[in-house]
């Protein structure tokens, strides 16, 4: 196995072995007006939950706020987001391939079929991933409009 392959292994196995769940901020610390150490075993936060974080973690989990995290969903959304990283990459790359080495006289009569069909492609996956991603970070309405993503 070379270098650079052990470490992207590494790299892939540390995000499978990262937290299955993160829900609770500093910031539901800031609003509640709560300590870290009034859910967490650890006064600082993180960890171990005591038994009033574990119910309010099964609160969550009713509510449908947090999901139960397996290594294969993580693994999917890992994918789905290197997956959209990629695409977009790609067909910006190519935009700005076109638009400035190859000046818009050269798609003055329409662009190659196989151009067309490399937008296309990378606007449905984009799209896609993107789906993904999304759900998966934000799973409700009240999600999004509650919290910091939805601000």
């Amino acid at each position: 196995m070379t270098g650079k392959t052990g470490a992207a292994l590494l790299a892939v196995l540390a995000i499978l072995l990262l937290p299955a769940e993160m829900t609770a901020t500093p910031l539901y610390a800031e609003r509640t007006g709560r300590a870290c150490g009034e859910c967490h075993v650890d006064p600082l936060g993180g960890g171990r939950l005591t038994p009033q974080g574990q119910r309010f973690l099964a609160r969550l989990r009713a509510e449908g706020l947090v999901r139960r995290g397996g290594t294969i969903r993580r693994l999917l959304v890992l994918c789905a987001g290197y997956l959209h990283l990629l695409t977009a990459i790609l067909w910006f790359g190519t935009i700005l391939y076109v638009h400035l080495l190859l000046k818009p006289a050269y798609a003055a009569r329409g662009l190659p079929k196989g151009e067309l069909w490399l937008g296309w492609s990378c606007m449905a996956v984009l799209a896609v991933t993107g789906g993904v991603l999304a759900v998966e970070k934000v799973p409700s309405w009240d999600l999004l409009f509650h919290t910091r993503f939805g601000r």
